[in-house]
């Protein structure tokens, strides 16, 4: 990930060595985790790499790079000038605060939105710990039923589940959810508003709806550290996940409460 992409840029033969390795790589990501349409969009750009001898039967002709046109001053140009914001947003990517110098920032507040230089690192940094929201319900305050999302873990004897290459935004959400920020806060509380007034149009997102005849009176969100269970929990007790006794993150509300 750190050498091999360097050769994109490198002789046909490199290039091609380039974009073989590449492409395992992720598609042995893509077998080993979930990451949604992600892998399939880098596969996507790998296929770019091979030239058109590859694809086509190149017999009885020659392959001639192509003359030098006007419109190749554009592209030329905008390397040009994008190059060194790209070099800067490397390295702020590894300096917690870099402080900008002042032509840098006034040529990246021009350039940026045309969407040429961005800082980009999709799963940069990586959580080593598995925090979840676990939203329950109940009608008298006294018998609490938990909501199952689709997809992310909720019920500790559910395995894991397969969704690449289709990205749950809701599930999605709750991951940011759980790692905690104010807007993600006014996430969790949007969601339980919904599930106070039984909303279909966000329910049907969930596995399944324990309160289909009427919305419960309160709703509450805990948050829970998972992990895997061991070989041997797993053998005593069947349970694919273990979890921690949790902290409250949203306090019993009703409706009322969260006008």
């Amino acid at each position: 990930e750190i050498v091999v992409p360097f050769f994109i840029w490198a002789p046909r033969c490199l290039r091609h060595i380039a974009a073989v390795l590449l492409i395992t790589l992720q598609i042995a990501i893509a077998i080993t985790g979930n990451y949604c349409f992600f892998n399939l969009v880098t596969l996507a750009l790998c296929v770019v790499l091979f030239d058109d001898s590859v694809w086509t039967s190149t017999r009885g002709r020659e392959l001639s790079a192509p003359p030098w046109r006007w419109g190749s001053i554009i592209p030329a140009t905008v390397l040009f000038m994008s190059l060194p914001l790209n070099l800067w947003l490397t390295y702020s990517a590894f300096e917690r605060r870099p402080s900008w110098p002042k032509p840098m920032l006034a040529l990246y507040s021009r350039l940026e939105p045309f969407c040429i230089a961005n800082g980009y690192g999709l799963f940069r940094v990586m959580t080593k710990e598995r925090p979840e929201i676990v939203f329950e319900g109940s009608a008298d305050d006294a018998r609490w039923q938990p909501y199952e999302f689709n997809w992310k873990p909720g019920d500790l004897n559910r395995p894991p589940q397969w969704n690449a290459p289709h990205q749950p935004r809701l599930d999605w959400s709750m991951w940011f959810a759980a790692l905690g920020s104010r807007r993600d806060r006014f996430v969790v509380e949007s969601l339980a508003a919904a599930m106070l007034r039984n909303n279909p149009a966000v329910l049907h997102l969930l596995a399944a709806n324990p309160f289909p005849n009427a919305p419960p009176r309160s709703v509450r969100a805990t948050l829970y550290q998972y992990r895997f269970t061991t070989a041997e929990e797993r053998r005593r007790t069947g349970a694919w996940w273990a979890r921690d006794d949790g902290v409250e993150l949203l306090p019993e509300v009703t409706l009322q409460d969260l006008r």
